[in-house]
């Protein structure tokens, strides 16, 4: 699965922080007419090699402007001039770059324009589990709630899938297991797993929304 969010983790943790990243950007002049901010910075850190492909879906009828940046160098520039239409048609356009394996900062700017532009999204070029997962823990007690990235926006679901949690430095002992089925409120049949103490690969039952699950430690 073609990972598409700009600023989720690539390891599938989802920052709560993430319904506030905007998504409209105006320059500083004071003739703007209306208050967005003028840029967005995104660190990324890629594991490896990729070429990543940034989306912009519209702009403001005053006309804008976008200046992308690559760890300080200018990548990519382009204007679009003001309009008498007071809702402009645009084809979102879309700008591809090469990305190496490490850290690197990309910024998106509007120096020029006086009206917004859209941003609509990064494929980073990298692929994840369709699977991702938040959790928190004691030394006794796992509880998780996983997702299925399409599936969580669709009532349906998408075709469930399987994989695993990777639960590190977890306790020796036997651990029960219980899975929620959470469309029907109903768990499973609790499972007992003898962890040698270290990490753990718990494997899931197939997901097409999104699950839960606890583990307790009993001995």
């Amino acid at each position: 699965m073609r990972r598409s969010h700009p600023l989720r983790p690539l390891d599938g943790r989802e920052p709560p922080g993430l319904a506030l990243i905007p998504r409209h950007f105006v320059n500083a002049a004071p003739s703007a007419p209306q208050r967005y901010p003028g840029r967005l910075t995104l660190q990324l850190d890629y594991p490896r090699a990729a070429e990543a492909q940034l989306r912009i879906a519209g702009h403001g009828a005053a006309g804008a402007s976008l200046r992308i940046l690559v760890d300080g160098h200018i990548l990519a520039e382009r204007t679009w001039p003001a309009t008498t239409d007071s809702k402009p048609s645009m084809k979102p356009v879309s700008f591809a770059f090469p990305l190496t394996a490490g850290p690197h900062t990309l910024v998106l700017e509007n120096p020029q324009g006086e009206d917004w532009f859209e941003f609509a999204g990064l494929d980073t070029g990298l692929t994840v589990s369709p699977l991702a997962s938040v959790g928190r823990r004691a030394p006794d007690r796992v509880c998780l709630w996983l997702w299925h990235r399409e599936g969580i926006y669709s009532k349906a679901g998408a075709a469930p899938v399987s994989g695993s949690v990777v639960l590190e430095a977890l306790p020796a002992g036997k651990w029960s297991v219980i899975w929620w089925d959470l469309a029907k409120g109903e768990p499973a049949t609790p499972l007992e797993i003898e962890h040698a103490g270290g990490t753990l690969r718990l494997p899931t039952p197939p997901i097409g929304r999104h699950a839960a699950a606890s583990l307790e430690l009993v001995r």
